[in-house]
C-alpha cells in the first residue's frame, strides 16, 4: 500500500538549507510517527519486525525526498521550492489507509542535523493505486538499491547491480522477505531475469553523521527490467528492491509495463 505525501516548508523558521544525507533523520521521523500513532505498531517495527534466522525485515520503504528545485552547496542542499513529494510504501495487512493517514495527516516536523534543518508539515496525503502487475516490469529507483556481497578476498561490501550475481542475491533477500513475512518458503519458480536499462548512479549515503557510531550504506540509482511471480512482484514493489527498504532504500515505481 503507497501513499503520497505532500510536504511544504517553512523557511522563515530556521532556513532552506538540509544537508545531503538526510535519510537517517527521515526514517528516525517516519519511526517516530508510527511509534506515536500505534503503541503495538511501533513495538512491532523497533523489536520484531518479520524474523527469519535472527534477521529482520521491517516491511516499508520509503522515497528520496522530491524537491522541483534545488542546488547543491558542499555537503548541503538549498531548496528553492517550498513543497515536496515523499512516497511511503508498507506491505498492508496493518497499514492501513485509515492508519497512515491518521499518522501523518498535519503533521509538523523539522528535518536536518545539527548543522542545518528545515521545518516541513505534511499538507496533503493520498493513496496511490498499485500498478497491474505483471512477469515483466520496468522500474525506476525512487531511492537507491543496496545490494550486499562479498569481494574476491571474502570482505563483504556493497555492489554495484552491474555485478554478474545481481539477479541471485535480489531473489534470495525476496525470499528471506517471503519466508519471513508468510511463515514459510517460496515454492515457485524463482529464476529471475533481471536488466539494466541504462547506467546507474553511485549514492553513498551516510548514516548517525558526525557521531562515533557514523557508517554508510552505498546504493544505486537507476532503470531496470525484471522478471518474478507475481507474489514476489508485488513484495519488490511496496517493501523495494535489495535490502534496507526500511532505511530508504531501494522503492521504486513503475515506468514501463511490458509483455
Amino acid at each position: 500500500m503507497r501513499f503520497k505525501l505532500t510536504l511544504s516548508f517553512d523557511f522563515r523558521a530556521l532556513g532552506k538549507l538540509l544537508p545531503a544525507n538526510y535519510q537517517y533523520e527521515l526514517s528516525g521521523w517516519i519511526y517516530h510517527m508510527l511509534a506515536n500513532g500505534d503503541a503495538a505498531y511501533s513495538e512491532w517495527l523497533h523489536q520484531n519486525g518479520y524474523v527469519n534466522n535472527q534477521k529482520q525485515f521491517r516491511m516499508f520503504t520509503f522515497s528520496h525526498l522530491q524537491i522541483p528545485k534545488l542546488r547543491m552547496e558542499g555537503d548541503r542542499l538549498v531548496l528553492l521550492s517550498d513543497q515536496a513529494t515523499l512516497y511511503l510504501s508498507f506491505l498492508p495487512e496493518r497499514a492501513t489507509e485509515e492508519f497512515i493517514k491518521g499518522v501523518f495527516a498535519s503533521q509538523s516536523f523539522v528535518l536536518g542535523d545539527r548543522h542545518s534543518q528545515v521545518q516541513c508539515s505534511v499538507q496533503n496525503i493520498e493513496l496511490v493505486a498499485p500498478p497491474e502487475f505483471e512477469p515483466i516490469m520496468t522500474f525506476q529507483t525512487l531511492s537507491p538499491m543496496a545490494i550486499s556481497g562479498h569481494l574476491e578476498n571474502g570482505k563483504p561490501t556493497y555492489l554495484s547491480p552491474e555485478a554478474f550475481d545481481t539477479a541471485k542475491l535480489l531473489a534470495d533477500t525476496l525470499r528471506a522477505k517471503y519466508l519471513a513475512y508468510y511463515g514459510k518458503p517460496f515454492e515457485g519458480t524463482l529464476e529471475p531475469d533481471f536488466n539494466l536499462l541504462g547506467p546507474v548512479k553511485r549514492k553513498k549515503i551516510t548514516i548517525k553523521a558526525g557521531t562515533p557510531q557514523e557508517t554508510y550504506i552505498v546504493g544505486y540509482m537507476g532503470r531496470f527490467s525484471i522478471r518474478l511471480p507475481e507474489e514476489l512482484m508485488k513484495m519488490l514493489y511496496e517493501t523495494g528492491v535489495g535490502e534496507k527498504g526500511s532505511m530508504g532504500f531501494g522503492m521504486v515505481e513503475n515506468i514501463i509495463k511490458t509483455k
